[in-house]
Formats: C-alpha cells, sequence, structure tokens
C-alpha cells in the first residue's frame, strides 16, 4: 500500500518523489533536441534562400519535417506503452543525429523533404518520450514546475542553436550538421544512465473519479498555435530578415532575443501555473503576444521589432508549457502518453500549416505578411482561451513503474 492508500502496481513506486535522473534529463538530454530544431530550420531555410527558392517553397520544406512529427507523435504514444520512454528516446536520439549527417550528403532539394520527414519522426520519438517521462514522474501539484524545467533545458538547446546558426554556417557544408549529430550522440550515450525507464500505472488515478473527464480541444489549440507560430518564426525569420535588408548575424540576434525572453520566464510560468492554474495564463500569454506581433504592423523600425521580439517570446515561449500542464490536469496517467502524444500532433499541424500560411502570406502582402499570419493565429488562441473552462487541480501523486540502471539523489524537495 503506498502512503495514500493505494496499492501500488507491480513494481511500481509512488511518484512523490523521484530520482535525480529527471532533472538531469531536463538540463541534458533535452538540450539535444533544442538544438537541433533551433539549428536545423533556420540553417536549411537560408541555404534554400541563397539559392532562389521562393518563400512558399521555402517553409514546404519545413512542413514536411513538422508534418512527420505530428504522425510520428501518434506512433511515439503507442511505442511509449509498449516499450517505455527510455527505448522511444533513445531510438529519437540516435535517428536525429544520424539523419542530420544525411543532409549535406544528399544536397538537393528533392532530398531535402525526404530527409527532413525523417528528422521530423525521429525528433516526435525524442519529443513525446521527454514530454512523457516529465508528466507521469513526481508530484502533480509540481508539474507545471517540472515542465518549466523541461521547457528551459528545451529552450537553452534551442537558442543555442539559432545563435550558433551564423556562426556555423559560414565553416563548410558539413560542419553545423556534424555538431547536430555529435550533440544527439551525446545525448544517446547518456540516455541509459540519465533517463528514467517509466511507464503508465495500470489504474486510473482515484482523483479523476471526483470530476468530470474534460476534452483536450482547449490545450490542443494551445499546442497548435505554439507549433504555428514557432514554425513560421524559425522557417521564415531568415527570409524576413534578407527581405527588408537584414544581416544573417542580425536575424540570428532576433531568434535568440524571442527565444531568451521566453527563456526567462518558463519557471516563474510554471510555477504559476501550479498555483493559479495553466487557462488563466494562456489567456494572458496569447494576449501579450498578440500585442507584440503586432507593432510592427502598426510601425515598422528596429525598436518595434526588438519590442516584438521581447513579447512574441515571453507570450509564445510560455504556451508549449501551459498547454503541457493544462493536459495533465485533463487525463489520468494511464491516459497520459496517448494525451501528450496528441499535444505533439497538434503542434506539429500548426508547424505545418504555419510555413504555409506565412509564405502565403509573404507571397501575397509583401513581408509584412510574416507578422499578419501570426497575428492571426494568436488571434483565433486568444478568443478560444477565453471560451474556454479550465481544468481542475490534481489532488493525488500518480502510481509510476519506475526503473533506473543506478541508483541517484532525489530533487523534488525543490520548493
Amino acid at each position: 500500500m503506498s502512503d495514500s492508500g493505494l496499492p501500488a502496481e507491480a513494481g511500481g513506486t509512488r511518484a512523490g518523489k523521484h530520482p535525480f535522473a529527471i532533472l538531469a534529463m531536463l538540463l541534458g538530454t533535452t538540450v539535444a533536441l533544442g538544438l537541433a530544431i533551433g539549428l536545423f530550420t533556420p540553417l536549411l531555410a537560408g541555404r534554400l534562400d541563397r539559392t532562389g527558392v521562393s518563400p512558399l517553397v521555402n517553409g514546404m520544406t519545413s512542413t514536411v519535417m513538422y508534418l512527420a512529427i505530428g504522425l510520428g507523435a501518434l506512433l511515439a504514444g503507442r511505442l511509449i506503452k509498449r516499450h517505455g520512454v527510455r527505448a522511444v528516446f533513445l531510438a529519437g536520439a540516435v535517428g536525429l543525429g544520424l539523419s542530420a549527417t544525411a543532409f549535406p550528403a544528399f544536397p538537393s532539394l528533392v532530398a531535402w523533404f525526404v530527409i527532413r520527414a525523417f528528422a521530423g519522426g525521429f525528433a516526435a520519438l525524442f519529443f513525446v518520450s521527454t514530454e512523457v517521462a516529465v508528466g507521469l514522474v513526481g508530484d502533480p501539484a509540481k508539474r507545471g514546475r517540472n515542465l518549466a524545467l523541461y521547457g528551459v533545458a528545451f529552450s537553452v538547446g534551442f537558442s543555442s542553436g539559432a545563435a550558433s546558426w551564423p556562426l556555423l554556417d559560414p565553416l563548410g557544408e558539413w560542419t553545423p550538421f556534424l555538431a547536430v549529430c555529435g550533440v544527439c550522440l551525446v545525448a544517446a550515450a547518456l540516455g541509459p544512465f540519465l533517463f528514467p525507464d517509466a511507464h503508465p500505472p495500470l489504474r486510473d488515478r482515484p482523483e479523476r473519479r471526483k470530476h468530470p473527464r474534460l476534452g483536450l480541444r482547449s490545450p490542443l489549440i494551445t499546442g497548435f498555435s505554439y507549433g504555428f507560430c514557432e514554425a513560421v518564426v524559425t522557417a521564415l525569420m531568415p527570409v524576413y530578415g534578407s527581405r527588408i535588408g537584414f544581416s544573417n548575424a542580425t536575424v540570428g540576434g532576433f531568434l535568440v532575443l524571442i527565444v531568451g525572453s521566453g527563456l526567462v520566464t518558463h519557471i516563474p510560468v510554471g510555477m504559476s501555473a501550479d498555483r493559479v492554474g495553466p487557462m488563466p495564463l494562456t489567456r494572458a500569454a496569447a494576449v501579450v503576444a498578440l500585442v507584440g506581433v503586432c507593432l510592427p504592423l502598426l510601425h515598422l523600425q528596429t525598436a518595434t521589432l526588438v519590442v516584438c521580439c521581447i513579447l512574441a517570446g515571453v507570450g509564445v515561449g510560455s504556451l508549449y508549457t501551459l498547454g503541457l500542464a493544462e493536459v495533465g490536469r485533463r487525463v489520468d496517467a494511464q491516459n497520459l502518453a496517448a494525451a501528450n502524444a496528441r499535444f505533439t500532433s497538434a503542434y506539429g499541424l500548426g508547424s505545418v500549416l504555419g510555413p504555409v500560411f506565412g509564405g502565403l502570406a509573404m507571397m501575397v502582402l509583401g513581408p509584412q505578411g510574416f507578422f499578419w499570419s501570426l497575428a492571426a493565429c494568436l488571434l483565433v488562441l486568444a478568443v478560444g482561451s477565453f471560451l474556454s473552462k479550465a481544468a481542475p487541480a490534481p489532488t493525488a501523486p500518480p502510481v509510476v513503474r519506475w526503473r533506473s540502471p543506478i541508483e541517484l539523489l532525489e530533487f523534488d524537495d525543490l520548493p
């Protein structure tokens, strides 16, 4: 019996405390995923733009990758239930690293479409396995904080990738891709020791029986919006910058400013979500980001672009943590893998449509179509979040099966 009076499953343990392996995963292996995505997208978009590829076709190359992420996420949820998060994580890390080396090996537009599809599928395994691991372990009352730490790790990697793009791109055709491959393979090598081998429990969480089950429409809209905005920015910001006369270094600085603004708010937002709930903060984040992207539409100057990057970074950067935290409040632990897979699929769908609509908007409306596409998506999110009902707070930790190859310290006593 657990201290809550619930029978633990075979091999299970109550997850009120969990090993330091989770913290190591948050601050280590997840950085590799962020770095790969942060470097891949502007690097490929910039190189294709230099060859004269149109913004629409350029955006479609990103679309292929994010479509693969959305479809791969659905498969990842089933694989996690069968094999555990560690095996799925290792497959994603190794596959993503190896696919990076295929880009310079096959330098053609058609080949890059195919390679990006494989990279997206492996990234989906990477995404979902890390998300589920964070959601399954620890006190659900601190899920927002844990997801915020995970978001910080991803953002550190993403901003590092975006910042390294203008530095690595001039060093040769292979250098940026070998850097991505090396980081992913290092993460895979550490995975068996730092990554938890957690499985969903066989029983429902009892607190869920006290409340009616809520649908996932609201957090799925949040995930879609996050993917849409992130993909538009990472895929088309280099194109937008070149159209209005900015250098790669300046555009890279804007990307770092966007990610960095979201980075500093991850933990405060996560801890606040544990106290007031994710939904009120989602509404605030949507409004803040919407105001930010509207500023360059009203008056285009470097100063307004800087303020736009800060506000959009704070607002959009918070959506990932808030969306996953809301998912965790709406489903029991048994269904968390499938729900997280649906959230990642919504993210992937938004990432698919974002570059396409952003590219079309730039073709029809000129460079400012970049901001019009972002504003339209954020307006839908703002309206949808204000019309949605918030989920109740969880009341008890889940029971999970936990197997770790080494005995590590605990960190869940953090405030």
